[in-house]
């Protein structure tokens, strides 16, 4: 792939952090071009492809992989599904942005690791807290060395989901090991 003209990307949802993806694709300076669009609900399809400006759209993950025009896929679906959809990606020799969890088990994350090993692609998985501007202020303060050596780090996150859970309830009724699903926030940040 040439390094120098946009990364061709595919995005995979339509829900409120598949917007921000798209938004984001919009500005020139990120290196991205929209080149598909996936989900489930053809007429919310359609309507988030008029807005963003996408020209080619399909119900149908596969469809999407084949196209020649897509380098990466921006995966926004229902956290049991992204590892297939990984998987599948992968295999397709397409580069991979994934939302947090990664993955719902340490299973399904050793063999991405093993995929992105034996295929040489990239994955990213984007984890929101480290944009949030407390979380960005607190790791320069660590990095530039501000609260010298740093032997131990405590962090917590705390987010009311009886909102989130009554629009997606999939996020409790699917089964997922406990510190991939609920502890990813905090153990990124720590990581970080």
């Amino acid at each position: 792939m040439d390094t120098t003209s946009p990364i061709g990307l595919g995005v995979i949802g339509y829900g409120g952090i598949a917007r921000e993806c798209l938004k984001a694709a919009q500005i020139p300076e990120i290196g991205f071009r929209l080149k598909g669009l996936c989900g489930l609900d053809q007429d919310v399809l359609t309507e988030t492809a008029r807005e963003f400006g996408v020209a080619y759209t399909t119900t149908n993950f596969p469809e999407l992989l084949e196209r020649s025009d897509v380098d990466a896929v921006a995966i926004y679906a229902p956290d049991v599904l992204h590892f297939q959809m990984i998987k599948a990606a992968l295999l397709s020799r397409k580069d991979v942005v994934v939302t947090k969890p990664m993955v719902i088990s340490s299973s399904e994350a050793e063999q991405v690791l093993e995929l992105l090993s034996r295929t040489g692609r990239t994955l990213v998985v984007g984890e929101t807290s480290r944009y949030a501007r407390y979380c960005m202020a607190a790791h320069q303060l660590v990095r530039d060395g501000d609260l010298g050596r740093l032997v131990f780090g405590e962090t917590h996150y705390v987010h009311d989901m009886r909102s989130v859970f009554d629009k997606t309830p999939w996020r409790y009724l699917e089964p997922k090991d406990f510190p991939i699903g609920s502890m990813c926030h905090p153990i990124a940040l720590l990581a970080w």
